[in-house]
């Protein structure tokens, strides 16, 4: 809620629809970008596309389902070094059956995370 509103007030209102409409189709989950999109004092960023106004009233509800593809709660898995709880149990537990086993997963090490490990599937 807070990055469309944050859109809305650096933005005019026909930029910042179409800029939520693409957060929306390019994110599983709205919260994933963040608390804001710009930071704070930058110079407004150029959006294209919408130059004009819309030719007619038509409108329409697309919705579009994809079989495959790329999982983002699927892409990093936390494995290890948690500090707090077992993040693999706890990410087990939420995915049931589209769980990743830990034999197919490539270690990424980090640091400054909440995990010391994530893994990536073996065949990225």
């Amino acid at each position: 809620k807070n990055v469309a509103q944050d859109v809305f007030d650096f933005y005019d209102t026909s930029k910042a629809v179409r800029i939520v409409q693409q957060l929306m189709v390019m994110t599983p989950e709205f919260h994933t970008w963040g608390s804001k999109i710009q930071p704070a004092g930058a110079n407004k960023r150029d959006v294209r596309g919408n130059e004009e106004g819309p030719i007619n009233d038509y409108k329409a509800v697309v919705y579009w389902m994809m079989d495959g593809g790329c999982d983002s709660f699927n892409l990093l898995v936390p494995k290890s070094g948690c500090p707090s709880k077992d993040m693999y149990a706890e990410y087990s537990n939420v995915r049931g059956s589209l769980t990743m086993s830990l034999s197919n997963l490539l270690d990424i090490s980090t640091t400054g995370q909440v995990c010391d490990t994530f893994g990536i599937h073996k065949d990225f």
